[in-house]
């Protein structure tokens, strides 16, 4: 149930998006009273958090979003190989990081 935005309130939010969404969950489900605000009424699709890095994933998990996640279309990449300056193929390719 919404309350009234002229209400006190524990924890403001501003940005709506996937960060602030996924922020205002932690202090909700600990008992705080939250409101998230976005200065746009309807969504618009841009370019962004196209890809979580593994500790993006974990931390994800941890807070019991994944499952969101996945039942909003992400896909689930296995693997990651993090390519460097400094590596060759062969080293990045066996220095990979499961995921998910």
């Amino acid at each position: 149930m919404s309350t009234p935005i002229n209400q006190n309130r524990d924890v403001v939010i501003v940005g709506a998006g996937i960060g602030g969404s996924a922020l205002a969950d932690v202090p909700a489900n600990g008992g705080l009273s939250v409101v998230i605000l976005e200065k746009t009424l309807q969504h618009k699709d841009v370019v962004r958090a196209e890809w979580l890095a593994p500790w993006g994933v974990l931390e994800a998990t941890e807070l019991g979003l994944t499952e969101t996640y996945v039942a909003a279309g992400a896909n689930r990449s296995l693997r990651n190989i993090f390519y460097d300056d400094l590596m060759t193929r062969e080293e990045a390719a066996n220095d990979t990081v499961s995921l998910w």
